[in-house]
């Protein structure tokens, strides 16, 4: 069994968090607004304080619609610990690009011009050289705006851990009628919801590697493209850094559940759907995707019957993805042995039988045959 690397727990006493949203704009700027921002300011807020947060709320400075960087960079320095734990920073907004392609962080009267970005708009060249000054075991940095990822590439990023929403050429997106932003979305479930087969504490580089196959698979669906998803999240970690924790797993201990067991099922089809939009029917997240659901439908049957509904999806489900990752054999194993497990718990199987004999045919008529000359 897998084990968690130890999770780094902040200090709430010598940790600071800088939330900024730009929600709306003025004259000069021609930006659309995003009410958005300042919904994931505020609900961010109260999942890093809350309950199950590891921040102090005296600790936690929200700012939305800052009219200068200043007002931004200046909580950064706020009085203090001498060294603190960790320093988290967070936007939410538009992202605009200045005339070298540097990020920059719009504000309410930036202009989305290269020749204005710099000097409307706070760039994350300025951000990461202020946070260079502040004296902190560990600095985050989270971007949710277009072109996040010009960040992980900045001259002055340091020693800063970034997780951004896009990579460099991709707009971030939302949906118009949803609360949050699209990735924010996204990060706000994972804190609120935990991770049934997760750590105590949720870390970045668990956070991560669950966004990375969330976020992409999330639907937002344009008149243009129907099809369209958001963009993939990308992240710079050094040292340490990933295993910072920013709440604990409020679904800690509940893998074994019903509702575990479930949440980790839609895990797993969300992993093989990811893998299905790789060029190769059989990536290796189809592969993966199958390996969840051995793990799921093992685990479903150490407590259930194994012939539970619900253990009988994981189990079927692991056979149709062992099938689709190309092995065919263990496929048609796996229905054997539902089929064995349905016959000997009712005469003939039942009805659910006939479907799952089918399925064992068509596998059987794609296991390779060991006498065919191959060239």
């Amino acid at each position: 069994m897998y084990t968690h690397w130890p999770s780094r727990v902040p200090d709430r006493s010598d940790s600071l968090a800088v939330l900024v949203g730009t929600a709306g704009h003025i004259a000069p700027s021609e930006l659309p607004p995003l009410p958005q921002a300042a919904a994931n300011v505020a609900d961010l807020k109260q999942v890093l304080t809350g309950p199950t947060g590891l921040f102090d709320p005296l600790t936690v400075h929200t700012v939305v619609d800052p009219p200068t960087p200043a007002q931004v960079l200046n909580i950064l320095t706020l009085p203090g610990p001498t060294k603190r734990g960790l320093v988290l920073f967070y936007f939410a907004g538009h992202g605009i690009l200045d005339t070298e392609d540097q990020l920059c962080l719009a504000l309410p009267e930036s202009i989305d011009k290269p020749r204005d970005a710099a000097r409307t708009g706070l760039s994350v060249n300025s951000l990461f050289a202020a946070l260079k000054h502040v004296r902190a075991q560990r600095k985050v940095v989270i971007l949710d705006c277009c072109f996040a990822g010009r960040a992980l590439y900045d001259s002055a990023v340091g020693d800063v851990h970034v997780l951004c929403a896009t990579g460099r050429p991709y707009r971030a997106l939302t949906n118009a009628d949803e609360r949050n932003t699209g990735f924010t979305t996204a990060l706000l479930r994972l804190l609120t919801e935990g991770l049934p087969d997760g750590p105590e504490f949720l870390d970045l580089s668990t956070l991560y590697r669950r966004l990375a196959v969330l976020v992409p698979t999330t639907p937002c669906p344009s008149d243009d493209e129907p099809e369209r998803t958001l963009p993939a999240p990308r992240h710079r970690t050094t040292d340490i850094t990933e295993d910072v924790a920013l709440v604990r797993n409020t679904a800690f201990g509940t893998s074994l559940s019903r509702t575990g067991l479930r949440s980790r099922a839609q895990f797993a089809q969300r992993v093989a759907e990811f893998g299905r939009r790789d060029s190769s029917p059989r990536s290796e997240y189809v592969a993966h995707a199958g390996t969840l659901f051995a793990e799921i439908a093992a685990d479903a049957m150490s407590v259930f019957p194994r012939v539970d509904p619900q253990v009988l999806r994981y189990r079927r489900a692991h056979a149709a993805l062992a099938g689709e990752a190309g092995n065919a054999a263990r496929a048609a194993e796996i229905l054997k042995g539902i089929i064995g497990d349905l016959e000997a718990a009712a005469p003939g199987g039942g009805a659910d039988c006939k479907a799952d004999r089918l399925s064992l045919e068509h596998w059987l008529n794609r296991v390779p045959d060991p006498n065919t000359p191959r060239f």
